[in-house]
């Protein structure tokens, strides 16, 4: 574990998993002691902490940025003349993604079946998450959502004309977005051969494709949406996650909170005006 390149709470969460277990043996009686009982956990210091900032890879575009990065997908820019799969055959993916902010695995397990074109909604109730095995299709396992919850995401013009078009002639339980193949796109492959060269291109850095995610909901939070419906719309459970995630503390005030403080005689004033 110590020469693995994880995160600290990716090493964290797999040391009190294994601690667990080991504590499990022990009372089992299948193993003595606990090895990892006095291993402690990781702590990131100042200096780490500021690295792990400079080199965040889910950084917000700009709707400038997004606009023409979907263009390049959606007219192959960057595509070379002899790739056998176009960059817009996931420009629907894609921009379904920049325009809900649901993650890769919810957009990748989305059917037919969770579309409804009469109440104008997007059921977002199960994904279709990758294992240890991989992220293509086989290795993949439907479950649900991250928090277990299920939302229903509205749907506007934009995204009917997009999804009407996508669910044309399909059956119910068939994959709103399909691989070439027909089968689940696999995210990992397309992150790593199409999202980040293109970027990289496109000179907006070096970020995955769960920068979309990221670039919804902050966009969400900068033109006032309250943060309820940012947490219900992202799945989240709690809108502390939507806090720590979208909303910038560290940009300056442009002005303070408009206060109407009252001195005891205008308020005496005043009530005895209302009266």
């Amino acid at each position: 574990m110590n020469v693995e390149k994880w995160s600290v709470s990716t090493y964290n969460r797999r040391l009190n998993m294994l601690s667990a277990f080991f504590t499990w043996l022990k009372d089992s009686g299948i193993i003595a002691s606990n090895p990892l009982l006095y291993v402690s956990s990781r702590r990131v210091n100042g200096q780490e902490k500021q690295q792990n900032k400079k080199n965040e890879r889910r950084i917000p575009l700009s709707e400038e940025e997004i606009a023409v990065f979907l263009e390049a997908i959606r007219l192959d820019t960057h595509c070379h003349k002899c790739s056998p799969i176009k960059h817009s055959f996931y420009y629907p993916f894609l921009k379904f993604i920049f325009l809900t902010g649901v993650r890769n695995a919810e957009a990748v397990g989305l059917k037919v079946k969770h579309i409804n074109f009469d109440l104008n909604t997007i059921e977002i109730s199960e994904a279709f998450a990758r294992t240890n095995k991989g992220t293509h299709h086989a290795a993949r396992i439907s479950k649900d959502t991250k928090a277990g919850n299920v939302r229903y995401l509205p749907m506007t013009d934009e995204l009917r004309e997009l999804l009407l078009t996508q669910v044309k002639g399909k059956n119910p339980d068939d994959f709103v977005f399909p691989s070439p193949k027909g089968l689940s796109i696999d995210d990992r492959m397309l992150q790593r051969r199409v999202i980040k060269p293109l970027l990289v291109q496109l000179k907006f850095g070096n970020r995955d494709l769960y920068v979309a995610r990221h670039c919804f909901g902050t966009r969400a939070v900068q033109q006032g949406m309250p943060l309820t419906d940012v947490a219900y719309l992202m799945g989240h459970t709690t809108i502390k996650t939507a806090i720590n995630n979208y909303v910038d503390v560290s940009k300056p005030a442009v002005a303070l909170p408009k206060t109407s403080f009252k001195s005891p005689d205008d308020l005496k004033i005043m009530a005895n005006g209302d009266s």
